[in-house]
């Protein structure tokens, strides 16, 4: 915070405080981006003093002390409460979710399904495999965790076409439509393990732990009507931390 007039924020926060009213930061910090939002009593954006920004200055510092990520496969995200402690510094008590596809001082222990094949038989009430292998009808299913919302997206059903020698062949959307529902339908299965992220973390707090975001299927329809994939799981490593508070403003 060079050249900041930092004594004019410390004042703004503090009688902000004493008026009653909260100041909260969160943040979703990696990919490509850092997004960190400050609110007064959930008003965005709304924190000036003499034309002087309290809101971006708080943003900056709580960027820099939680060294929050920008362009990184790494991603935080969290909130926190601004404070004041009995020294007059300007403190943040925050909980955070720290998600890093890598980990240098934790033996991964992956669970990769992709090698195993599965079978289910499909009913082609359709005709679709009467034109195997003239054509290739390919599929895939994701499930993954939001991690701003710490909950499961829907499922995300796909198909393609390719016709690999011969004339054009086309189905109607009814044929496709029964396709992708009898797929939701038959894989729901093996989207079960994916919950999100637990809402009480405190079980998780001492260290990293491998937390399965993301499912996906690929797969093909057979000339014998059946529904061939295989799945994949993949996980982030999760650090948690809760109410921990830090100086943000001497």
């Amino acid at each position: 915070m060079i050249n900041e007039p930092i004594k004019i924020i410390k004042q703004a926060i503090r009688q902000t405080i004493d008026e009653g009213k909260v100041i909260v930061a969160s943040w979703d910090a990696g990919g490509d981006q850092t997004l960190c939002n400050i609110r007064v009593d959930n008003v965005y954006n709304d924190f000036y003093v003499k034309d002087l920004d309290i809101g971006q200055a708080l943003k900056d510092v709580i960027i820099d002390t939680l060294s929050l990520p920008n362009a990184s496969e790494d991603q935080h995200v969290g909130d926190g409460q601004v404070g004041i402690d009995t020294k007059g510094a300007v403190t943040l008590t925050y909980n955070n979710a720290y998600y890093t596809p890598y980990s240098t001082d934790v033996d991964i222990d992956m669970e990769d399904y992709n090698a195993e094949e599965i079978s289910i038989p499909y009913e082609d009430i359709h005709g679709f495999t009467q034109f195997i292998p003239r054509i290739r009808l390919s599929f895939s299913a994701s499930y993954s965790v939001s991690h701003i919302i710490y909950a499961p997206r829907p499922v995300s059903i796909r198909t393609n076409l390719r016709i690999i020698e011969g004339d054009q062949v086309a189905f109607d959307e009814e044929a496709l439509t029964h396709l992708k529902n009898w797929i939701r339908e038959k894989t729901q299965i093996y989207f079960e393990d994916l919950k999100g992220i637990p809402t009480d973390v405190t079980p998780f707090e001492k260290g990293n732990k491998q937390v399965l975001n993301f499912i996906d299927i690929h797969g093909v329809l057979t000339l014998e009507s059946q529904l061939r994939f295989s799945v994949g799981k993949h996980y982030d490593f999760v650090t948690y931390t809760k109410n921990r508070t830090v100086v943000i403003i001497e």
